[in-house]
């Protein structure tokens, strides 16, 4: 009888938290770690003050305190508040004017708490001014306006030299807490804990369900499972199913892509005094790309890593390296020899005739590997990516053959499941936005596209196959299922519905109580019929598919509908940008349909004398919000909101301080 209480005892506990798990035997290498039928329990354990450690510097909301997860309704159960205290208010959605200020701060070198002048404003404006008008002419169209506000907004960070974006979509800092990390059973201590994403962590921030990063090697050396150290457990916030970002990884190790492995966790969280236990939901287990998965893949430590920010990958910026490094963030030491590769291809590309181009590409480039990275990136319309947002991969320099591969990560928005809709028809030769000179001379070069082509009719016929992906889906279901139905009855009912091939596109814009819309997209399985029969009608000549050229839909039917372009073409159902015509017009002093210098510097003033309301001559953070958010938030609320933008701000609205 002694011998059976502590499983009684084990078994009541799992009942308050309202299910048995099966035990599992904990893992002892990366390769048992890694199994993608694998649902790992896994519990974080910190103190109250390093749990508070972990909100990230350079985030202005409150968010000491984290709201309770979802209860079986799905919805969030209601935090503590005084007797007569008012229903905590809903998330009021998509902000542009926070998100813009925060840029503009940025831009301007301030930290929240300051202000800036009216000078440092007029700079703010000559630089930006600048920096868009790369051809110098003195003049900027309504085009690039829109441009420079969808960067801004879209991308919430600084543009840097020639108008390109730094790195990093965010000013938040995250920092490690100490931990500890229960794996089934397997107790590292004083492991490494921080939050982790950017348009992640802003989407779930006052959600229970945040995303993570664990580095068991951060505060105590060479503790690891086997030989990991580091791996992200994604949230999946943006993917209620739970199954696109762990799909998509398994098409590029099968398309034979060196890509991260996957597998899932329950992920539970204790904080003494506020929780015990808490179930926060269904993580994915996503493998870093360091040094160790470059041991793993390619069997060598000593290739250079890079995480490229930047929609203009291999642009030259003359000859000195520091001109570099900010937009390819390198993640590993890089030597001089590393560098002078990145530059040399860097000025092939921009500079190299046609026939250089041609001669020169195997040099540094697998164009074998990039043609699979590239078959299943457009195959799957992956667009937050290198092929938009010109984010979200890895490059690689390999120190065997010195060429450069791509390489996945981030792979939520995959499937359709983006600011646009019908990306069914994504054109498999244009897939790309923007001008991008390294993507379009890539596309146009003949190596290349044989390479492409072949191996995106011969994935056509195996791993993209409808039938295979169908059973993929139906397979990993019925893994995941029961740890789903734990976390809300609203995602199991969304799962089931992906797995029957319902195509919830438009349905799941507001689906449901406590269900993210926006950019869930159609489906897997319903993605893949489609997408497949676009595909095999662009190979044989039948259709173009859908150009992303400008962000608008080219020959072949009807382009993306709805959403947004980074490059401000398209917002909404086929209109522009809310905002930007009438902005452009105000700006247009003289009505003559540019904007020369002075004239976007004086609108700027304009905004300045307008956005002053203490009229203290300075500008708070909170007044550029107030301003901004006067100009577009009134065109998004008029239209009902961008088309695939989120309304709310994660899976679950969460409870927010009353005002």
């Amino acid at each position: 009888m002694m011998k059976l209480l502590p499983i009684l005892i084990g078994a009541l506990t799992w009942g308050v938290i309202g299910f048995a798990e099966e035990k599992v035997s904990p893992p002892k290498s990366s390769s048992e770690l890694f199994q993608t039928e694998k649902v790992w329990p896994i519990h974080l354990t910190l103190t109250a003050e390093q749990f508070a450690a972990m909100t990230p510097a350079g985030d202005t909301a409150e968010m000491g305190r984290m709201p309770q997860p979802p209860g079986e309704s799905g919805q969030p159960q209601q935090e503590n508040r005084a007797p007569g205290q008012s229903e905590p208010r809903r998330r009021g959605g998509f902000d542009p004017g926070r998100q813009m200020a925060q840029a503009f701060f940025k831009a301007a070198g301030k930290q929240e708490s300051e202000t800036i002048s009216a000078k440092e404003f007029s700079a703010l404006a000559e630089k930006w001014f600048d920096a868009a008008d790369t051809e110098k002419t003195g003049k900027l169209d309504a085009t690039v306006l829109q441009r420079i506000m969808m960067e801004t907004l879209a991308m919430g960070m600084r543009p840097g030299e020639a108008g390109r974006p730094g790195p990093g979509g965010s000013s938040l800092k995250f920092s490690y807490a100490h931990a500890t990390l229960d794996i089934a059973g397997l107790v590292l201590a004083d492991s490494g804990l921080r939050y982790s994403g950017n348009n992640t962590w802003q989407a779930s921030r006052n959600t229970a369900k945040k995303p993570f990063k664990v580095n068991t090697n951060e505060f105590v050396k060479k503790q690891k499972i086997g030989e990991v150290s580091a791996f992200s457990l994604r949230n999946n916030i943006n993917d209620p199913s739970a199954l696109q970002e762990v799909l998509a990884y398994q098409l590029y190790r099968e398309a034979g892509v060196p890509s991260p492995r996957t597998s899932y966790a329950r992920v539970y969280l204790t904080v003494p005094g506020k929780y015990e236990k808490q179930y926060l939901g269904l993580y994915s287990v996503v493998e870093n790309i360091n040094k160790t998965f470059a041991k793993e893949h390619y069997e060598s430590k000593d290739g250079a890593i890079f995480k490229p920010e930047t929609r203009d990958l291999f642009s030259y910026l003359g000859d000195d390296w520091s001109k570099y490094e900010k937009s390819y963030d390198p993640k590993t030491k890089i030597s001089a020899t590393d560098s002078a590769r990145v530059i040399a291809f860097a000025k092939l590309v921009t500079n190299g005739t046609d026939k250089e181009f041609a001669n020169q590409l195997g040099d540094y480039l697998d164009i074998d590997e990039v043609a699979r990275y590239f078959a299943v990136t457009v195959w799957t319309a992956g667009l937050d990516s290198i092929l938009s947002m010109g984010h979200n991969y890895f490059v690689y320099l390999d120190a065997k053959t010195n060429r450069f591969q791509i390489l996945p990560w981030d792979l939520d928005h995959t499937f359709g499941a983006w600011m646009q809709s019908n990306l069914e028809q994504l054109s498999i030769t244009r897939p790309y936005q923007g001008n991008s000179r390294f993507l379009v001379r890539l596309f146009a070069n003949e190596a290349f596209k044989k390479a492409y082509l072949a191996h995106m009719a011969e994935f056509q016929k195996t791993i993209f196959a409808p039938e295979k992906i169908t059973a993929d889906v139906t397979r990993l279901a019925g893994v995941i299922r029961e740890a789903v139905k734990d976390e809300s009855k609203e995602k199991l009912a969304y799962l089931e519905k992906v797995v029957s091939g319902q195509n919830l596109q438009d349905a799941t814009r507001r689906s449901g109580p406590g269900m993210r819309g926006g950019m869930t997209g159609p489906g897997v399985v319903a993605f893949a019929k489609a997408r497949s029969q676009s595909v095999v009608d662009q190979l044989a000549g039948k259709t173009t598919g859908s150009s992303q050229e400008g962000g608008r839909g080219q020959r072949g039917g009807p382009g993306p509908q709805g959403g947004f372009s980074p490059d401000g073409s398209r917002m909404g159902l086929g209109q522009n940008m809310p905002g930007a015509e009438s902005l452009f017009s105000t700006f247009d002093a003289n009505k003559d349909g540019v904007l020369e210098r002075a004239e976007f510097v004086q609108g700027f003033s304009k905004w300045f004398g307008a956005w002053d309301t203490d009229k203290n001559n300075t500008l708070s953070q909170a007044e550029v919000q107030a301003g901004l958010g006067s100009l577009f938030s009134r065109q998004f609320q008029r239209r009902g909101g961008p088309p695939g933008a989120p309304l709310g701000g994660g899976d679950f609205e969460a409870p927010m301080p009353p005002r």
